[in-house]
């Protein structure tokens, strides 16, 4: 008898096991609104931009935020899910819909202090489709009905539809749902090497870490056909928008959870990883390249009218096939080249050739030694297909031509906005490429009450959220430094704004100058995150005033520029010379 209620445990865990890998991708809709496919402007929350098409800032991909540029009109703000409006409210407005699991799966992170994340309360739940992990996450929660490591069927209730985090109101009250990967698994070794703030709150689940999926397209093509793949629909309906090259030095934690995105092995002659990225940083493939790079280097990118800062999150800039990774571009692909800890690379054992990279066998080699191609910037250089058009999922997009660019890493802000060359269309118009991890503003008993970001109101901890004291360690040999994380995020009543940054910062400080160190020079890391390079530019007026600076203190003044608003905050340096 023993042996026979044995027998149906383990086939029940055999069963229970199966149920949370699906060969196929058959999902719910997470509320009971199911009005996507006949009436999606009932589907979609509307954003605070005026017109009738409001709703469509509530889809995925670059849907908020227009601007006016030489090369039309783009909306520059990401949007990484989709914003679902409640069907039910009780008498006084507050939501009643329950949020569901849209598949089988476990509840990996659980975020129920509202306060912790931009998001608010929320939940994400793993699925295993098609032998690799990919996350659905509920945000902006009233109540969260599960804990983390619960094993869940689809149709689950999680939570209740809300309005905590920050920016949000009961007025539009809604579910921020996503469909994502995880980008690196080392998440946290990344975080701490780059920040080193203790802020993330939500490990390897942060935000900067899930890199979303087109996840109405993803319904509608489910509907379309119930068989398609997870897989097959990355390679179909996330197109390449450019492709980066990163040495071959480290193994890709990526690969760990989607080896399917490796088109083949390495050999001992390639030198570099040749990443491809769809226009929002979603890795769709990796191959092994013989082209020999020291950094993250951009080997092709789509031909676009548009400044590439918009419409990547600022992760390239320049325009028209020639671009270069930006600063929050090569940050980003360090995160994806970040190596895998010490277990994961253990059980991705035999999946690459080792880096380091061996002595290639001579024998092997042509006889005439073979020419690298030259810079991308010294050519015309045309892919193959010269014309992808985007899968529009309601989306107003335009076909674009391809053509490619590679270059060094800038220094420099380097976006229309910065010209003056831009014109704002809409404004208060955005959610962004979101960070989970930095925290919100205490939720209120009615998040009606919250002030709306004015011009009075853009002072520190409304707008200017982190990075407001430094200390320059100065010395003869050390003449610069560099002052970050600055974080600077709009925060509005009206618009859901989850970590969306500003558009420009102007930092000065007169006084600099009579200590021979230069004008502040700023650099936009990401969406959030700024930096200010402080540098001693005259060494004869430095060195006649060193000893006046030991303990000195300078006042940064910083103007805060977005959406046609602007705002003031300041930054202190005390300046410590050492001997």
């Amino acid at each position: 008898m023993r042996s026979f209620a044995r027998y149906i445990f383990l086939f029940a865990l055999t069963l229970a096991s199966h149920n949370l890998v699906s060969a196929q991708t058959n999902l719910i809709l997470p509320t009971p609104n199911h009005n996507l496919y006949e009436h999606p402007e009932l589907f979609y929350m509307h954003t605070a931009r005026s017109g009738g098409d409001a709703w469509k800032g509530g889809m995925y991909g670059f849907t908020r935020n227009a601007r006016n540029t030489k090369g039309g009109v783009v909306y520059t703000r990401f949007h990484e899910g989709v914003d679902i409006a409640p069907t039910m409210r009780d008498g006084r407005g507050v939501p009643l819909d329950s949020v569901l699991a849209v598949d089988d799966g476990v509840v990996v992170h659980v975020n129920a202090v509202a306060g912790h994340s931009n998001y608010g309360k929320y939940i994400v739940v793993r699925h295993i489709w098609d032998g690799s992990p990919f996350y659905s996450l509920y945000a902006h929660l009233n109540e969260t009905w599960v804990d983390s490591g619960t094993v869940v069927a689809q149709g689950t209730p999680l939570g209740r539809l809300g309005y905590t985090g920050a920016g949000i109101n009961k007025g539009r009250a809604h579910l921020h749902f996503e469909i994502a990967m995880v980008v690196n698994g080392n998440f946290d070794k990344w975080y701490d090497d780059e920040y080193g703030d203790g802020n993330n709150r939500h490990g390897y689940l942060n935000g900067m870490n899930l890199a979303g999926l087109n996840v109405a397209r993803l319904y509608e093509r489910l509907r379309e056909n119930p068989d398609l793949s997870i897989r097959q629909f990355i390679e179909e309906e996330h197109p390449f928008f450019y492709s980066v090259l990163i040495p071959r030095t480290s193994r890709l934690d990526l690969l760990a959870r989607y080896p399917w995105l490796l088109k083949h092995s390495a050999s001992a002659l390639d030198q570099s990883w040749k990443i491809s990225f769809d226009d929002s940083g979603l890795p769709i493939a990796v191959e092994p390249s013989q082209r020999e790079v020291k950094e993250p280097t951009l080997d092709s990118i789509v031909d676009s009218p548009f400044s590439y800062n918009y419409v990547t999150k600022s992760r390239v800039s320049g325009s028209n096939g020639s671009g270069r990774l930006s600063g929050g571009g090569i940050r980003y692909m360090r995160l994806v080249a970040e190596e895998p800890d010490s277990a994961t690379l253990a059980a991705m054992e035999g999946l690459f050739a080792d880096a380091p990279i061996p002595e290639p066998d001579m024998a092997t080699l042509p006889s005439e030694p073979s020419t690298p191609p030259p810079p991308i910037a010294e050519e015309d250089f045309a892919v193959a297909s010269s014309t992808i058009t985007k899968p529009t999922a309601g989306v107003e997009v335009a076909e674009e031509e391809v053509g490619t660019r590679g270059d060094e890493i800038t220094s420099e802000v380097e976006s229309e906005m910065a010209d003056g060359k831009a014109e704002v269309l809409d404004t208060l118009d955005a959610e962004p490429e979101r960070d989970p991890s930095w925290p919100s503003p205490p939720a209120e008993a009615d998040a009606e009450k919250s002030k709306t970001a004015t011009e009075e109101s853009l002072l520190r901890g409304e707008w200017h959220i982190g990075g407001y004291e430094f200390v320059w360690k100065l010395s003869k040999k050390s003449l610069s430094t560099e002052l970050m994380p600055i974080r600077l995020r709009v925060t509005s009543e009206d618009d859901d704004l989850d970590g969306v940054g500003v558009d420009n910062l102007i930092v000065s400080c007169p006084e600099l100058s009579r200590y021979g160190i230069g004008s502040p020079q700023v650099t936009r890391i990401s969406e959030i995150v700024w930096s200010v390079r402080l540098q001693v530019k005259n060494k004869k007026a430095f060195a006649a005033r060193i000893r006046e600076l030991n303990g000195k203190v300078f006042t940064l003044d910083l103007r805060i520029q977005a959406d046609g608003i602007e705002g003031l905050s300041q930054v202190r340096v005390e300046v410590s010379v050492k001997s």
